[in-house]
């Protein structure tokens, strides 16, 4: 019996398929009610789709789950409001609500570190795994990556 992986977004990060919101390439969000898996007999070529009240102009509602992101597409305004929370609640100590510039970066503020994707039980400062993600995403915006 064949197995059939879950749809993937266009990142290409698996999509629960209890997924009830997604996001297009412009960051509008598109309610999803309900996915749907065709292929050929010969295993030739399948496809996921997602069906939403939400799309216009597309057959029957449908589109590939793969044209949708989980999150929003990051984006230059999105980076810097990233950098912006660092740079006003980092260095704020007991009065801000989060534990460093990297967790407010991140937008975690109160979450355990393991949660985080910059965790790593060897190092305590997240600060290098920050800087690395922010050049990451400046080369992914500017199309360098």
């Amino acid at each position: 019996m064949a197995c059939v992986e879950l749809p993937k977004d266009a990142e290409g990060r698996e999509i629960p398929l209890d997924t009830e919101a997604m996001y297009d390439a412009n960051g509008k969000k598109v309610h999803i009610t309900s996915f749907t898996y065709r292929c050929d007999v010969h295993g030739l070529w399948s496809q996921w789709k997602v069906f939403s009240q939400d799309i216009t102009g597309e057959k029957d509602g449908m589109l590939p789950a793969d044209s949708l992101y989980l999150t929003t597409p990051d984006s230059w305004e999105r980076l810097e409001e990233d950098l912006d929370r660092a740079v006003e609640n980092g260095d704020a100590g007991d009065e801000s609500f989060f534990q460093s510039m990297a967790c407010a970066y991140m937008n975690h503020g109160g979450e355990m570190c393991g949660d985080c994707k910059f965790w790593n039980k060897y190092v305590r400062n997240c600060t290098h795994q920050m800087l690395e993600d922010v050049v990451s995403r400046i080369r992914k915006l500017s199309g360098d990556d």
